[in-house]
């Protein structure tokens, strides 16, 4: 404790303790600029894509509003994007699960130990492999609901259902 109060009390502390926050101070002012210049380009950027995203959404509706075979063909697509979400999700979590089996099977004492070269990559490829099925799980169920709600849309102004398709 009292080598603590000791460097308080010595000017070198000080000394270094103002340098680095002048330090610190210019560079948070040099991060800033820039920081603020990208934070807009992005912003804009992101502006653009939700306008032509909306854009091709509007055109799908109006599409989608005169052509019942159009609807049907967006349902399907809806439905395997579902199935797709799903299954994705299920191998993923499956992988997670067999990779924490996988990391517990050191824990047995009959097992024959892993070699130093070979130790742990297999429960990391598949943990890795895992989580990139459950990512496109997520974005293929995020997918079928984007389609739902085109569809829901399209069908909104129509009778609520899909008229048949002429023969």
């Amino acid at each position: 404790m009292n080598e603590i109060m000791q460097s308080f009390a010595s000017p070198s502390w000080w000394f270094s303790v103002v340098l680095a926050g002048v330090v610190v101070n210019i560079l948070a002012v040099v991060l800033k600029a820039g920081l603020d210049a990208w934070l807009s380009r992005l912003s804009t950027k992101r502006r653009i894509v939700i306008g032509r995203r909306k854009a091709q959404q509007t055109q799908t509706v109006a599409v989608l509003k005169n052509d019942p075979y159009q609807q049907l063909m967006f349902d399907l697509r809806e439905v395997k994007a579902l199935v797709t979400g799903v299954l994705y999700v299920v191998l993923g979590q499956v992988l997670i699960v067999a990779a924490a089996v996988m990391n517990l099977r050191d824990l047995i004492p009959k097992q024959v130990p892993r070699t130093a070269l070979g130790a742990g990559w297999d429960v990391l490829t598949a943990y890795a492999l895992g989580a990139v099925l459950l990512v496109m799980g997520i974005v293929s169920l995020r997918d079928a609901v984007v389609n739902g709600l085109v569809l829901k849309q399209a069908r909104s102004v129509d009778t609520g259902s899909v008229r048949e398709i002429p023969a």
